[in-house]
């Protein structure tokens, strides 16, 4: 049955081309007034890495709590806890 191998072209849905279009869009003309599509992800991608920016402040920089007090990088704890003596 060598018709059963073959996927008739008139049943392939063009989503590719379609989503592609779409993305493009979204990217280029769609505006929401205040802000566009671009602005929008962009400041979730900035909410996101929120969190990791802040473990990397407290791990590497350190806290200054005042002009004469500071407390030092957390990065300490994991050297002294996880490399050997």
């Amino acid at each position: 049955m060598p018709w059963a191998d073959q996927y008739p072209k008139a049943w392939i849905v063009p989503l590719r081309g379609w989503i592609g279009d779409f993305m493009n869009w979204l990217i280029r003309e769609f505006d929401l007034g205040l802000f566009t599509f671009r602005e929008l992800t962009r400041a979730f991608a900035w909410l996101l890495g929120l969190p990791f920016d802040v473990a990397n402040w407290a791990l590497w920089e350190g806290i200054e709590v005042s002009d004469e007090a500071r407390i030092p990088p957390l990065s300490w704890i994991a050297h002294h806890r996880f490399l050997p003596p």
